[in-house]
């Protein structure tokens, strides 16, 4: 449904599996600061419980969600770890509600809104950035490399090669029906006057 839905994209963000060693048991962790929490439990909070104690040092929470059949479910389908993450084909092609849900999931933990209406999302992995592309239709996807090693608060780190998805949902650019695309015409540049000859040929009265 909409809910697991959106708990889908808000794990495909800030989420990974938690497993315990000798035990058939795994836990949905999403590592959250005070603001997402907050949101996450508004939203889903009644129908999933979440678990959370205090934040760390940096002020992030572990919300988890003990339940070991929804963690197998969200690994077999949609990845594990930052780089392995993917989209289904299936949510790809589910029905709108559906895609919306997981969408604003995402949008919550990997994703911001511009001014100009334009969602953008970040993640290191290729699958997941082409397959939200897919479900947002005609989304523009954009590779970012980067050296592979950075320093960041006086350590030394490995970083990836990212990818950004945006999508203006303000502006309808594109229409999509059957294998024809079409486009809003904004302006009109140099017109002028030409003479158009009617070319015919037999079996063909294209122009």
């Amino acid at each position: 449904d909409e809910e697991i839905a959106e708990l889908a994209g808000w794990y495909c963000g800030d989420g990974y599996i938690r497993t315990f060693n000798g035990k058939n048991k795994r836990t949905v962790v999403l590592a959250l600061n005070a603001d997402k929490l907050s949101i996450l439990t508004e939203r889903i909070g009644e129908s999933v419980h979440i678990c959370h104690g205090n934040p760390d040092r940096n002020g992030v929470f572990k919300a988890q969600i003990c339940c070991t059949a929804l963690a197998d479910w969200l690994t077999r389908h949609f990845g594990k770890l930052a780089s392995g993450k993917t989209v289904p084909a299936w949510m790809i092609a589910a029905p709108q509600n559906i895609r919306d849900a997981f969408i604003r999931g995402y949008l919550a933990t990997d994703g911001c809104t511009l001014p100009n209406g334009t969602i953008s999302f970040t993640t290191v992995s290729k699958s997941l950035a082409y397959g939200v592309s897919d479900m947002l239709r005609n989304a523009c996807v954009f590779y970012n490399k980067v050296p592979p090693r950075c320093a960041i608060e006086g350590r030394e780190v490995n970083q990836r090669p990212f990818y950004i998805v945006r999508k203006n949902l303000r502006t309808n650019r594109f229409h999509d029906f059957g294998d024809w695309s079409f486009v809003k015409v904004k302006s009109l540049d140099d017109r002028k006057t030409e003479t158009v000859y009617q070319i015919e040929v037999e079996e063909d009265h294209s122009y």
